[in-house]
C-alpha cells in the first residue's frame, strides 16, 4: 500500500502493472508486486507528473515555490481552521 501513497489514480495503476506482470497466470507472485509497482512508480512520474510539470506556466509554479518556503504546517485558503 505505500506504493500508491494515497492516490486513487496510483492504486488503479499499480493494479493495473502488477496484473499485467502476472500475465496469465491465476495467481499473482511477491515478484508481479515488486515489479508492477516500480513500473508504476515510474509512469506515473514520467507521464503523469512530469509532464504535468512541464505544463506549468510561472505563475503557477509560484504557489508550490511559496508551500517550500513555509513552515512544515500550512493551510490552504480553504481550511475550516482559519
Amino acid at each position: 500500500m505505500a506504493s500508491i501513497g494515497g492516490s486513487p489514480f496510483m492504486m488503479q495503476l499499480v493494479g493495473y502493472r502488477i496484473w499485467d506482470m502476472a500475465g496469465e497466470a491465476n495467481v499473482i507472485t511477491a515478484a508481479n508486486v515488486s515489479v508492477g509497482s516500480k513500473l508504476a512508480r515510474l509512469e506515473m512520474r514520467d507521464r503523469i507528473l512530469e509532464t504535468t510539470y512541464r505544463e506549468l506556466s510561472e505563475v503557477d509554479l509560484r504557489f508550490p515555490a511559496a508551500m517550500l518556503e513555509g513552515p512544515n504546517e500550512s493551510r490552504s485558503p480553504t481550511s475550516p481552521n482559519e
